[in-house]
C-alpha cells in the first residue's frame, strides 16, 4: 500500500498532534494534577517551596469562606474537643497553618496543635501568621519540619490524640495508606480525623492511594473508624469526616 505525498503529511501531522496532547496531558497530570509526587518527594518540595507565596491567595477563593469553613470544618472540630480539656491535636501536611490557625482562635479550644510540613516555604509562612496571633493563641501551636514519610517517631506513636487533621494533600503522599495506619493507632476512642479526597471522578487520576469512596472508607474502617461522613466541599475536594 502506498501513500501520496499528500497523505503522509496528513499522516504526519496527525501524528505530532497526537504526541502533543499525549505530552500535554502528561505534563498537566505530573505538574498541576499529582504536583510531581509520583516522582519523589523532593521535586514535590521544591514545588511547595517555590510557590509557597502563591499559595495564599487560595484562601480568598469562595470555598474557603466563612460559611464554608464553619460547616464543614468548624463544626466537627467543635464536636471533637466538646467538654475536653487539655486536647491534643495534630495537623498532618500543614502547609502555611490555615486550619490550625483558625482552631487556635477559637475560645472553645483548650489544647496544644502539633503543625508539620517539610516544606520551609510553606512554614515561613505559617510562622508568620502565627506571629500575628494573641499570645494566648500562639501557645496553642507548635510547627515542626518533618517529612511525613519519617511521621511519627516512635514517642509519638504510643500517645493519644483527639484529633488528626490532613487536609488537601492525601492525594499527594507516596506512604498515604501506611499513614492512615499510623493516624488510627494514635487517635483515642471517640477523636476525629478530618481529611480532604477528591471526587471520585477525579480519585483515578491517583492510582494506588485509596482515594475514591469505596476504597477510602475501607480503609478507614479496618483502622477503626466506625462513623464515616463525606461531603461535597470544592470542584476538587470533598471533606472527610471519620470518627473513632
Amino acid at each position: 500500500m502506498t501513500f501520496t505525498l499528500t497523505q503522509l503529511i496528513i499522516i504526519l501531522i496527525i501524528v505530532c498532534i497526537t504526541i502533543a496532547i499525549i505530552l500535554s496531558l502528561s505534563v498537566f497530570w505530573l505538574l498541576y494534577v499529582t504536583e510531581f509526587s509520583y516522582f519523589g518527594r523532593q521535586i514535590t518540595k521544591f514545588l511547595y517551596n517555590l510557590f509557597s507565596g502563591v499559595y495564599q491567595f487560595k484562601w480568598k477563593q469562595k470555598a474557603y469562606d466563612a460559611e464554608t469553613e464553619e460547616k464543614l470544618f468548624l463544626k466537627p472540630l467543635r464536636k471533637a474537643c466538646e467538654n475536653k480539656q487539655n486536647l491534643k491535636v495534630i495537623d498532618l501536611a500543614c502547609g502555611t497553618g490555615r486550619l490550625s490557625i483558625l482552631l487556635a482562635k477559637q475560645t472553645w479550644f483548650n489544647g496544644i496543635i502539633q503543625c508539620y510540613d517539610f516544606s520551609d516555604g510553606m512554614l515561613n509562612i505559617f510562622k508568620t501568621e502565627k506571629a500575628k496571633l494573641k499570645p494566648e493563641e500562639q501557645s496553642k501551636i507548635i510547627i515542626y519540619k518533618m517529612n511525613l514519610l519519617d511521621w511519627p517517631n516512635d514517642q509519638l506513636i504510643d500517645q493519644d490524640y483527639d484529633l488528626v487533621i490532613l487536609t488537601e494533600a492525601g492525594e499527594f503522599l507516596p506512604n498515604f495508606i501506611n499513614l492512615t495506619e499510623k493516624i488510627g493507632k494514635c487517635l483515642k476512642s471517640k477523636a476525629l480525623f478530618l481529611l480532604t479526597k477528591p471526587p471520585d471522578h477525579l480519585a483515578y487520576l491517583y492510582p494506588n492511594r485509596k482515594q475514591n469512596t469505596l476504597d477510602l472508607t475501607a480503609l478507614l474502617k479496618e483502622q477503626g473508624f466506625s462513623e464515616i461522613n463525606i461531603f461535597p466541599w470544592s470542584n476538587r475536594y470533598e471533606v472527610v469526616q471519620a470518627w473513632k
